[in-house]
């Protein structure tokens, strides 16, 4: 395998997995940067909890429009992610259909079936590994809102946290072995 052929391959048919990898970079970029700010309302530290003098109606609307942006993104965000495996199918497909009688020609459509999969496949564990970021943010931030909707109080930074860790038991209370 020469790099000339994978460079013919890259022109035929993987720079369109590539396309597609690098504008899903950008979603990721522009999902996690409104994941993080609604998440920065959701979660004041106890300083800017106390100074927090906006008005609760222009802050929930807020929130809301970040929630369905972030939401919007995401949702693309993951239907991008979940097709690379079918580029790289695809791209298989179409390096094994122009396969024709001679050898070295069969050479060449084998390897550029081989390296569609490949991309596809790289492409689709990477997105795959970033989701779980993603995806932990916007539950957190689902479920922070409910919160602060139903009580209209926003969790300070040690609150947040404390609420994710279970309690420890008393030192009052019997423990039977």
């Amino acid at each position: 395998m020469t790099l000339s052929m994978l460079a013919e391959n890259f022109k035929s048919y993987d720079w369109i997995i590539f396309a597609a990898f690098a504008a899903n970079l950008i979603l990721f970029f522009l999902v996690r940067r409104t994941a993080d700010e609604l998440f920065g309302m959701l979660h004041a530290s106890p300083e800017e909890a106390e100074a927090a003098q906006e008005d609760r109606d222009a802050r929930l609307a807020k929130m809301h429009g970040l929630r369905a942006r972030s939401a919007r993104l995401y949702a693309v965000y993951a239907n991008v992610s979940a097709i690379f495996p079918l580029l790289g199918i695809l791209g298989t497909v179409v390096a094994l259909l122009s396969m024709t009688g001679e050898l070295a020609q069969m050479e060449n459509g084998f390897l550029a079936a081989l390296t569609s999969t490949f991309w596809g496949l790289i492409a689709a564990i990477i997105f795959k590994f970033l989701d779980s970021f993603l995806s932990y943010k916007s539950e957190s931030n689902e479920l922070y809102l409910t919160s602060f909707e139903e009580t209209g109080k926003r969790y300070t930074v040690t609150e947040s946290y404390a609420a994710d860790r279970p309690e420890a038991p008393d030192d009052e209370t019997e423990h039977h072995y």
